[in-house]
């Protein structure tokens, strides 16, 4: 037994025995936790310098992934396409452009019938404010004869005064018929619009939102009218993110190259930044405890 108290043959005294079986378990025991516990330290320490190394490398990618699309919004041709990659990202762009103009021309219909319906000098026009408890609900309604417009501040619970238009930057304008169905209802930066205040202010900004969305209907129509056009806005930020990512990665499919020495120069600069952190973290790695050598012991004599 360890650490008992036995008494000895004679009887006349009793002892504590400390066997060597426990010295050497303790020993050991310390030694252990001794070890677990640089492990740990060293552990958490190499894990946090590659998190971060490996954060600052997630950072380069995506910062030369912007830089790629900026050079390319500015100069198109600074890069070539896979031609099977153009015609299936073309037809892509082309879809998207069709649904946002079907899209446009559904809700701007409804505010050109309105402003006919209330073109008519002896047309009657009411202007109402219309407040409540529930903020969200809360609007400015202009209502003719065949219809009304209802503006919505956004329904921001800390608008500082409630009988001033807007309180908020973003809300939304929703077209009625005379039956009181929504004929059309789209998200609108308030700020940009007069302030309906009253029913001809409320007519201004009716006009102004209608004319910004005929000039988006414009410019749609002509982006689908132009084949280059359609070509040349069918790449995004993802597409250049993705060419950063393949150029970080030493991957080089192929399908996107550079067509410029400006751009020649970028992918220089970050292969020689990704080669830097290759090095910092192999640094770390192999100059960390866990791959030293153990210390070789003095021979004995």
């Amino acid at each position: 037994m360890i650490g008992t108290l036995i008494e000895d043959p004679a009887g006349t005294e009793v002892v504590l025995v400390r066997s060597a079986l426990r010295d050497h378990v303790a020993r050991h025991t310390s030694a252990m936790i001794r070890r677990r516990s640089l492990l740990t330290k060293v552990g958490q320490s190499i894990a946090g310098r590659l998190i971060v190394v490996f954060a600052f490398y997630i950072v380069a990618d995506i910062g030369y992934g912007g830089w790629y699309f900026s050079l390319y919004g500015s100069d198109p041709t600074r890069f070539l396409f896979a031609a099977d990659m153009v015609v299936a990202q073309r037809a892509a762009h082309g879809r998207s452009v069709s649904v946002d103009l079907a899209e446009n021309r559904r809700a701007t219909t409804p505010f050109e019938e309105f402003l006919q319906s209330i073109a008519d000098k002896d047309s009657s026009i009411n202007f109402s404010s219309h407040f409540s408890l529930d903020i969200a609900s809360a609007y400015w309604e202009l209502r003719g004869h065949k219809g009304a417009v209802r503006f919505y501040d956004g329904g921001r619970a800390d608008c500082p005064r409630r009988d001033r238009f807007p309180c908020t930057p973003f809300g939304s304008v929703r077209v009625l018929d005379s039956q009181g169905s929504t004929a059309a209802d789209i998200g609108v930066d308030i700020a940009s619009l007069p302030d309906p205040s009253s029913a001809i202010a409320a007519r201004a900004a009716i006009a102004d939102l209608t004319a910004q969305l005929k000039q988006r209907r414009i410019k749609l129509e002509a982006e689908l009218a132009d084949s280059a056009a359609l070509t040349r806005n069918a790449w995004s930020f993802v597409d250049f993110l993705y060419f950063s990512t393949i150029t970080q990665m030493t991957v080089g499919y192929g399908d996107i190259v550079p067509n410029s020495s400006i751009i020649r120069l970028v992918v220089m600069s970050q292969l020689v930044v990704n080669g830097f952190f290759l090095l910092v973290v192999l640094n770390f790695v192999l100059a960390s405890p866990l791959f030293a050598s153990p210390p070789r012991e003095p021979p004995k004599k």
